[in-house]
């Protein structure tokens, strides 16, 4: 029986020739469409790694400068500074914000741009990549998030409120392990090398880890505090990341907020255009 099917197989040898091919690249062209999507899906599956059930972002523009009420003195980087904070405080007062936090740069947790650089850990020659997002300090940043304490570090308000030295930073516990190969927080120490200069920085704290984007594994993160930030360089990337209170609901406070935004954040020339909920921004990065 098994010689009369390997002579009909051998009969049919051009015909199974072309089925075989055919299998092959069907397999072929399964795997690269199916493999991505099923990695995909299985990362969209994790947990975020902070919360943002409760978690909004709004949008804050410049006027443009034949808007009516523009101020052409109001332009300079202390003017919009003051305004952007003003407008920061009126959030907070809102009787529905738990926390606000501002939100000056294209990096942040869920956004489409991306920042990272090389960081070597201290007694060590191995460069490692990891995620830039920059905070600015004793502005409630981590709170507002919702990003857990990593094991061995102070609590994430008091890493909101440490007065941070110019070499100072946070690491999330996966670039802690990357670079170190311990999760534990121990006050570790890498520099950072820019063309000829070296910059030696102190790990102040830890976060766990979380996702930067909701369809990719959680990748390590630097946490990089702004002591002097200039205003003027991220005009087209100015935010206000708004942590909503317990037992409230965010449709109904999209639904009374928008307007009393629309009508109250207004400061010198800036003024709040937009609101949406961070479970409509991730889809959006989803979508993109």
């Amino acid at each position: 029986m098994l010689k009369l099917i390997l002579k009909t197989l051998w009969s049919r040898r051009r015909n199974n020739g072309w089925l075989m091919a055919e299998l092959i690249l069907v397999a072929v062209l399964s795997w690269i469409i199916f493999d991505p999507v099923i990695v995909v899906t299985y990362n969209r599956q994790r947990p975020l790694g902070y919360d943002a059930d409760r978690l909004c972002m709004v949008s804050v523009a410049m006027l443009q400068p034949q808007a009516p009420g523009y101020d052409t003195q109001g332009a300079d980087s202390a003017s919009l500074m003051q305004a952007y904070m003003s407008i920061v405080e009126r959030t907070r007062q809102y009787p529905d914000v738990k926390n606000a936090t501002p939100i000056v740069s294209f990096a942040y947790p869920c956004s489409v741009g991306s920042s990272s650089s090389s960081l070597t850990a201290e007694g060590d020659s191995t460069d490692f990549t990891v995620m830039n997002i920059s905070f600015w300090p004793h502005t409630n940043f981590f709170e507002t998030y919702g990003f857990r304490q990593g094991k061995g570090s102070m609590a994430v308000n008091q890493l909101s409120d440490y007065t941070f030295s110019e070499s100072d930073i946070i690491l999330t516990e996966d670039a802690i392990e990357g670079m170190f190969h311990t999760k534990t927080y121990n006050r570790q120490r890498c520099w950072e090398v820019e063309g000829k200069d070296t910059t030696y920085l102190s790990v102040v704290g830890t976060v766990k880890p979380f996702k930067y984007a909701n369809d990719l594994r959680p990748l390590p993160i630097a946490f990089i505090p702004e002591k002097n930030p200039n205003i003027l360089d991220h005009l087209e990337d100015i935010h206000i990341a708004v942590r909503i209170k317990d037992g409230v609901s965010m449709e109904r406070f999209m639904h009374d907020f928008k307007p009393w935004m629309l009508s109250n954040m207004r400061a010198g020339n800036l003024y709040a255009r937009n609101i949406q909920s961070y479970d409509d921004l991730i889809s959006e990065g989803e979508f993109s």
